[in-house]
């Protein structure tokens, strides 16, 4: 009776054991990062253009494209449609000041100043309306000549019912404080995922996923990295619009 009880006892040990290694080898395999195969920095078409525009081919067969850029708090609201080329390895952008809509106004304030900006990176369809978007949101300011957080958030949407008829949906939104190590920015960074199965055939998906982050330095000026990752029938057909206000 003894025994039996104790090979009862090692079994059942033996399976929770199998059990734990098989969650742990589940989230190791979720979080695993993928590989990128090929990475090209475009050039621009536009010889003064600041926008550094970065394509990486993941081993999962993502395309990815990593827009940087910086300025300074007080800088016009501004957005920028990019367009891609893949064939030259180019991108052209076009440039809108957004200062006279009243969605984009903000009070500067210059005795006592609490900067803040806001980045957002839309995905837009190829007749150029907006699908999804992930916005991140930084105030911070100066203290005893370093910068310092005040507070950030973030933001997605996704279209229902878009001129070309289809639906987007928002699978997880997070945001988290990001700051550097080095103490040079203080930092806010926000993440979407979205998928869709009516761009063209309901038999297939589209997943587009953003990482946006922003950093605000001690002298009013900032940094932001914008990145979107496509998967799927429409990754091609897709562009990207960034707005910074």
């Amino acid at each position: 009776m003894k025994k039996r009880r104790v090979l009862s006892i090692l079994f059942s040990l033996t399976l929770v054991a199998g059990l734990f290694s098989g969650v742990a080898s589940a989230e190791e395999e979720k979080e695993s990062p993928k590989a990128v195969v090929k990475e090209t920095i475009l050039s621009s078409v536009e010889k003064n253009e600041s926008l550094k525009v970065t394509i990486q081919q993941l081993s999962d067969g993502t395309q990815r494209r990593i827009f940087s850029g910086s300025g300074n708090a007080a800088d016009n609201p501004v957005r920028l449609d990019i367009k891609v080329n893949s064939e030259n390895n180019t991108y052209n952008v076009i440039r809108t000041d957004l200062s006279n809509d009243p969605k984009y106004q903000k009070t500067i304030e210059l005795f006592a100043p609490l900067w803040n900006k806001q980045i957002k990176l839309l995905t837009k369809d190829p007749a150029n309306w907006d699908i999804v978007y992930t916005k991140a949101l930084l105030y911070w300011y100066s203290q005893n000549g370093y910068p310092a957080y005040s507070t950030g958030g973030s933001a997605t949407w996704a279209v229902k019912n878009s001129p070309l008829k289809t639906n987007w949906y928002v699978d997880l939104e997070q945001s988290w404080r990001n700051d550097r190590q080095d103490g040079t920015a203080v930092g806010q960074a926000a993440y979407g995922s979205f998928h869709n199965y009516d761009f063209g055939d309901h038999n297939k998906g589209t997943w587009v996923t953003h990482n946006v982050y922003v950093w605000g330095e001690n002298n009013a000026g900032f940094d932001y990295d914008a990145i979107q990752d496509i998967t799927g029938e429409g990754e091609l057909l897709l562009w990207s619009t960034i707005e910074i206000y």
